[in-house]
């Protein structure tokens, strides 16, 4: 199934799939009590984990397991046979959706109830980790910061950009690194870097714009 032949549905569940996903992380994190993964939290971003996100936590991973198996399944029936890339359920979901999603389009009926269970995860998910609505949105962009050793060389950051939004928020923040909060840009200060970068920045600028779109937010 290829992006140009993609229904709204087949679209939209993936984007569910990708919400719960970053829910994942987000309930992961706060359960090992770091705030959030190779950066620092916004200020009252992070609230205690309790017993229901616990659960909702275990519920996604027992899903994406789930979806990993039925991909298992359908390929194997094929005879191509697939093993997934990682075992961590975030990134799991993730590859099974950008990759697999027509697995579970198949037949009518069955692709009519994943993309409801997706819509309940989705909901499900989202509020458990995020019960203000307030979330950092990942960009999937990287970060093009860079320090020097103390031997002279350039070292890459090698983080990507996420931004802090929160419920009806009308003006798009900075895009923070993930990995150094001091690798900060704001959204057309970045995309004004990009074109002057020439050709190879179209694909960054337009991720970039599609995904704070599924965000729910205008870009620029």
């Amino acid at each position: 199934m290829t992006e140009t032949h993609e229904t709204h549905a087949v679209v939209v569940t993936r984007r569910r799939m990708a919400e719960v996903a970053d829910a994942y992380d987000e309930l992961e994190d706060r359960l090992l009590g770091d705030g959030q993964r190779g950066g620092h939290a916004a200020p009252s971003s992070r609230l205690p984990l309790d017993a229901h996100a616990a659960t909702v936590r275990m519920e996604i991973s027992g899903w994406a397991t789930w979806c990993a198996r039925a991909v298992m399944d359908y390929r194997d029936e094929h005879k191509q046979p697939w093993t997934p890339s990682t075992t961590d359920p975030g990134a799991l979901l993730r590859e099974i959706a950008d990759e697999h999603i027509g697995v579970f389009f198949g037949d009518p009926i069955e692709g009519g109830e994943f993309i409801d269970t997706a819509e309940e995860f989705s909901r499900r998910a989202r509020a458990a980790a995020w019960p203000t609505g307030a979330r950092w949105i990942r960009l999937s962009v990287p970060c093009p910061e860079a320090a020097m050793s103390d031997m002279g060389e350039r070292v890459e950051c090698g983080g990507e950009y996420r931004m802090w939004m929160q419920p009806e928020q009308d003006v798009l923040g900075d895009m923070v690194c993930d990995r150094d909060d001091e690798h900060r840009i704001t959204p057309a200060e970045w995309m004004r870097a990009m074109r002057r970068r020439g050709v190879k920045s179209v694909d960054g600028a337009a991720r970039l714009v599609r995904t704070l779109r599924i965000a729910g937010r205008v870009a620029l």
